[in-house]
């Protein structure tokens, strides 16, 4: 278990406190979504790939853009 002091009053850490907490979830979800593809057989799982960008300055998340080449 993660463990923060923080004061909302005076603002301190709960940036940090909130980013960490999206960190943690989109990881598990992703983890989720790679154990349950593998248990397909390993073929194609008509999924797409994602990338998923955290800005803990801002506590932001967005999706990475695909960039071209590779074969798949």
């Amino acid at each position: 278990m993660d463990y923060f002091e923080t004061s909302a009053k005076l603002n301190k850490n709960v940036d940090e406190v909130i980013g960490h907490m999206m960190e943690l979830v989109y990881k598990k979800i992703f983890i989720n979504e790679a154990k349950n593809a593998g248990n397909n057989g390993g073929g194609d799982t008509g999924r797409e790939t994602k990338t998923v960008i955290i800005n803990r300055t801002n506590n932001t998340v967005k999706e990475a853009k695909k960039q071209g080449g590779g074969c798949c």
